[in-house]
């Protein structure tokens, strides 16, 4: 796994919700979007659950 127990739902009002992926499709296309990205350390991904679009942001970078 390329992610952590951390992983969270941002919302556009800025709240959080804690979300687990295991078992789950959601998990399935993480791992097939990490297998070809080549995640780093101390990055993020962010998928825009309204356009489906994913981005890879660095740890200081905000969204």
């Amino acid at each position: 796994m390329c992610w952590d127990d951390n992983a969270v739902a941002r919302h556009t009002t800025g709240a959080t919700t804690k979300v687990d992926f295991a078992g789950t499709d959601v998990e399935q296309t993480l791992r097939d979007y990490s297998s070809f990205t080549g995640p780093v350390e101390g990055t993020r991904l962010v998928v825009d659950l309204v356009t489906g679009q994913f981005s890879v942001r660095g740890a200081g970078e905000a969204g």
